[in-house]
């Protein structure tokens, strides 16, 4: 807008002949001056724009690896508590192995009558074993632990190494 301002200026001086020479080349330097700039924020604006474009294209990419990471992260969800399933059925099922073993030492070995034999096998819990474990939680402990598991997920280990190979970890509170 301001060259055509300037230019118009130029054309009227020029056809009234008010403007001396010397005006005349100020203002032809002026506008190759405001030519120059134009051209200049004309390749400025291209680099802008291509750049803009680049970027347009990252954003996109990091958007798909966004969706393509929250995808697998469910995957891995999903597969955690599969195995925390299986965890638990195998812990579950060891607890049984463990109580039948007991169940078929108590009987072979008792001669008493099923009145006695019962009363061994409940005292037998607490007093065979060395280590009681918790199902939910993987964690093993000392049958003295202020932090035993419900009745319902104990597991009972004879010692520390049984219960190290059924995949449990030693509680932080009584180290066992």
């Amino acid at each position: 807008m301001k060259k055509l301002l300037i230019l118009a200026s130029l054309c009227i001086c020029l056809l009234t002949g008010c403007v001396s020479q010397s005006a005349y080349n100020e203002l032809l330097d002026e506008k190759n001056t405001l030519e120059t700039q134009y051209e200049e924020l004309e390749n400025t604006n291209s680099a802008h724009v291509s750049e803009m474009e680049g970027l347009k294209t990252e954003n996109a990419d990091l958007k798909n690896n966004i969706e393509a990471l929250k995808t697998e992260n469910e995957t891995l969800k999903a597969e955690k508590a599969e195995l925390e399933t299986k965890n638990a059925s195998l812990s579950s099922e060891l607890y049984t192995a463990q109580q039948n073993k007991q169940s078929a030492s108590q009987s072979s070995g008792a001669a008493a009558s099923p009145a006695n034999n019962a009363s061994a096998v409940s005292s037998s819990d607490s007093k065979s074993y060395s280590y009681i474990g918790n199902r939910s939680s993987s964690k093993f402990h000392r049958p003295t632990c202020s932090t035993l598991p419900s009745e319902k997920n104990r597991v009972y280990f004879s010692s520390r190494e049984e219960a190290i190979n059924a995949g449990m970890v030693p509680c932080k509170n009584c180290d066992p």
